[in-house]
Parts: C-alpha cells; sequence; structure tokens
C-alpha cells in the first residue's frame, strides 16, 4: 500500500525528513525516496499526474551532495524542495 502525505488537485507530496547531514546519509536518503517513488508510480490513480517530494531539514548542516543527488531530475519526479526553517 502507497500513502502520500497528502494530495492536492493533481499532484502527490511525499515529506521525507531524513538525515543529509553526510554523504552515507544522502545516498541512504537517495534509496529510500526512489524506493518509495518506484511504489508511488505502481500505485496512484490516473488523476494524479505530478509528485512533488519535499525533505524537511530544518536543524541541519545538509551535506553538499544533497541537493545534486536528491534533485527532481535524479529522483525522476517533478518538483523536489528543502524545507531549511
Amino acid at each position: 500500500m502507497f500513502v502520500p502525505e497528502f494530495v492536492k488537485e493533481d499532484t502527490c507530496v511525499l515529506v521525507h525528513n531524513h538525515s543529509l547531514t553526510s554523504p552515507e546519509a544522502v545516498l541512504l536518503s537517495a534509496k529510500f525516496t526512489r524506493a518509495r517513488l518506484l511504489n508511488a508510480h505502481r500505485n496512484l490513480p490516473d488523476s494524479i499526474s505530478k509528485i512533488k517530494v519535499i525533505f524537511d531539514c530544518r536543524g541541519q548542516t545538509i551535506d553538499a551532495t544533497a541537493e545534486k543527488l536528491l534533485e527532481a531530475g535524479a529522483l525522476g519526479v517533478d518538483v523536489v524542495t528543502f524545507k531549511r526553517d
């Protein structure tokens, strides 16, 4: 079963609160996110045409690799944002 945090119109929104403080943590987050997205694509209704991922990284010093490895194109989603404050 796949359960997004919320759906707004034609967009499924996923929120991830992962540690992004080291290259290893970023890689783990990328692997988890890709696996969750694979499950999402299999289970979303046809009315959902976009996926947005929000990384809630408030209070963290983000590793330099995070924004490149977790960008929308790398994950295969429409939008990726980083919530910093």
